[in-house]
């Protein structure tokens, strides 16, 4: 579905069709999360245990970069 980029106060906004947000059950006001994949962007609803676990990953792969490099050379 062909949409479009907005500026609202200084920032880029996606328009998301209504009948889209009613299928996903979102709303304005509502917090999602956006990710960045190999075709695009995904938004999905913000998942606070998710993202909670995702920082944990982030902290990990950051203080053990070397080890896990080493590991995927291994493979």
């Amino acid at each position: 579905m062909k949409t479009e980029l907005i500026e609202v106060d200084g920032e880029v906004a996606l328009i998301i069709p209504d009948e889209m947000l009613e299928r996903k059950r979102l709303a304005k006001g509502d917090e999602v999360t956006v990710t960045e994949t190999s075709r695009g962007f995904e938004v999905s609803s913000y998942d606070e245990e998710f993202a909670h676990q995702m920082e944990i990953a982030r902290q990990i792969m950051q203080e053990d970069k070397d080890l896990l490099r080493k590991l995927a050379e291994n493979d």
